[in-house]
């Protein structure tokens, strides 16, 4: 576990109860502006412990985004079938992004290339880091 997934994982049911009370939406925006802060805290970061309460907020406004966006699906796509649409462009959207950050699914397939390209450039890595 990390801060980000421990955050994004603890803030989803006090999201869930500011976006009904408050609204989805707003809430919604109110996260992906607190993304952008803490991505630009996280850029500015001079040390480790800087960074680790920058990760700490982008995975409390990530997880915000995340059930706010589908509160939102939700409350958007009444019928069956566009619902299901919507949550499977949704899903899809989230492993496409995954796939882009490096992790998913070339992590798992190919952990190797990923590793060999990580010491090229004069990196440990993360594998490495792990004893993977």
């Amino acid at each position: 576990m990390n801060a980000y997934t421990i955050a994004s994982v603890v803030v989803l049911v006090a999201a869930g109860v500011l976006a009904d009370r408050h609204g989805r939406r707003r809430v919604f925006i109110a996260a992906v502006a607190g993304f952008g802060i803490t991505s630009l805290l996280c850029g500015l970061a001079t040390g480790v412990g800087m960074l680790i309460v920058g990760r700490f907020g982008q995975g409390a406004a990530g997880g915000s985004m995340m059930i706010c966006g589908l509160a939102i699906l939700s409350r958007r796509f009444r019928g069956s079938r566009e619902r299901a649409r919507a949550f499977g462009l949704w899903g899809r959207a989230g492993v496409r992004a995954d796939h882009r950050r490096g992790s998913g699914r070339r992590r798992r397939v190919a952990p190797g290339i990923s590793r060999a390209r990580t010491h090229r450039r004069g990196h440990a890595g993360v594998d490495h880091c792990r004893g993977a």
